[in-house]
């Protein structure tokens, strides 16, 4: 019995190719926005992680047969699913410093409306 992949090499590695694209298209416009450095530095290495990880889940969808060539299909597989993995983690610590940025922020703006209203009670009234 012929095993066929389960979607056609050329829409997987096309569309693989076509969403590497975009993902660096958006890393290079993260790299040159006015986002703080370690936003940028968290968005590069997902970015990075991404166009490694799109190539292998393709391959895995088109090239690699699991009931011909189940070994490297299971290769393919974790190494995608770790690299996923990564993805996930790199997301989670992007939103841990989103949070921090935040905090950060608010302290800033807490302590400027602060001077700012002592400053305005330290002024005479003028009549």
């Amino acid at each position: 019995m012929i095993s066929l992949p389960i979607i056609p090499p050329l829409a997987a590695l096309g569309a693989a190719l076509a969403l590497m694209v975009v993902v660096a298209l958006h890393a290079r416009r993260t790299t040159r926005s006015s986002e703080t450095a370690s936003r940028k530095r968290i968005r590069g290495a997902n970015a990075c992680l991404i166009m490694l990880t799109l190539p292998l889940v393709a391959v895995g969808f088109s090239v690699v047969n699991p009931r011909t060539h189940p070994r490297a299909w299971m290769l393919v597989w974790v190494a995608a699913m770790s690299l996923l993995a990564m993805n996930v983690a790199l997301a989670l610590l992007d939103m841990l410093n989103t949070l921090r940025l935040v905090r950060a922020a608010r302290r800033r703006l807490r302590t400027e409306l602060l001077m700012e209203s002592t400053a305005q009670r330290e002024e005479p009234e003028s009549p």
